[in-house]
């Protein structure tokens, strides 16, 4: 028999010889419970056949020899009168058949009684791929997605007997704004069988925030004041909430050397969304000293040979001043140029 044999099993019966007059009332099982003499009978088929995966139905037939008989009988028949059915009649799924059958010999006649369970072995059919997807965090609809793949789902899937349910494992929200989340679709029918598909839905952040009020570079004087750090914010595509990291290095020592008056600044602001995207702009502040420092100098003499040649009695520098450097030092130098004369220089 064509797809039916999931499992044999050997069924010894021992059957109580009566005698009987069949009536209305004749299904009941008991015929094979009341006391008497026995005969020994087996059924050596299966007890469970499979329905056709067209049309959710089998046929009810035993094959010949799959019952036998200790010790011989005289006859063996089929009684569809006890049984319910005809041999060949088209059984549906989830029907359990109880079969009787009358043994007859040396004036003795006994019933063997079993059952046949017939089962719906195969799993819907879904007919339609469930598409996953990926999509951006700020056009992100999973609740409609995953209802439209129900919905489609539903549409389109079918079975040999009846479905019973169709459903997902999905969550009944996913927000997260980047992330995935993975859902399997069922389709199970009254038997239990079951037939899915599982697909993955992604959230995806690809963006980066964007700063908002960062300043521009600027080149500065050692006089001019150092501008106060503005405060700067963050948006994002998608997440609400980013928030700014301020850092501020400078070049500038106080060591007595240039560097103390000619630096840089550097503030750098940063801001990462939930998704880990990252934007990070600076603002180059530059410092510089471009003017000399400035003195007054002895006024120009003339001396004669008979007097002092020693020029450092005839003055030094005065009013010594600098836009930055408040601890001015300075060297002193001479030349000594021979003039025309032997006296004069």
């Amino acid at each position: 028999m064509k797809n039916r044999f999931m499992q044999s099993w050997l069924l010894t019966l021992t059957l109580v010889a009566a005698f009987f007059s069949w009536t209305n009332n004749a299904y009941s099982q008991n015929f094979c419970e009341n006391p008497g003499d026995l005969f020994t009978l087996t059924y050596i088929g299966p007890d469970t056949f499979f329905v056709d995966q067209n049309n959710c139905q089998d046929t009810l037939l035993i094959g010949t020899g799959a019952i036998l008989v200790e010790p011989s009988a005289s006859f063996l028949n089929f009684s569809s009168a006890l049984t319910g059915y005809n041999l060949g009649a088209q059984i549906p799924s989830g029907t359990t058949v109880t079969m009787h059958y009358i043994v007859s010999g040396n004036g003795i006649s006994d019933t063997l009684c079993f059952d046949i369970v017939f089962v719906d072995s195969v799993p819907p059919m879904m007919n339609y791929t469930v598409v996953g997807d990926t999509v951006s965090c700020d056009t992100a609809d999973y609740a409609t997605w995953v209802q439209a793949q129900l919905d489609s789902v539903m549409a389109n899937a079918t079975d040999n007997c009846s479905i019973d349910t169709i459903y997902h494992d999905g969550p009944p929200a996913f927000t997260d704004l980047c992330g995935e989340v993975t859902v399997t679709f069922y389709v199970v029918d009254n038997s239990g069988n079951v037939a899915s598909q599982t697909v993955t839905y992604v959230i995806q952040d690809n963006e980066d925030p964007v700063l908002n009020g960062v300043p521009a570079n600027v080149f500065l004087t050692c006089t001019d004041p150092i501008p106060a750090a503005p405060v700067v914010t963050a948006t994002d595509n998608c997440d609400p909430n980013v928030t700014v990291q301020f850092n501020e290095s400078s070049s500038q020592t106080s060591n007595g050397t240039c560097t103390d008056y000619t630096y840089t600044i550097i503030r750098t602001w940063t801001a990462t969304d939930l998704c880990g995207n990252t934007v990070e702009m600076d603002q180059v502040i530059n410092v510089e000293d471009l003017m000399e420092p400035d003195f007054d100098i002895p006024a120009d003499t003339i001396i004669t040979c008979d007097m002092n040649p020693d020029t450092t009695l005839l003055g030094s520098i005065t009013n010594i001043t600098d836009n930055c450097d408040p601890d001015l030092t300075y060297a002193f130098d001479e030349q000594i140029v021979a003039g025309a004369c032997p006296q004069s220089f």
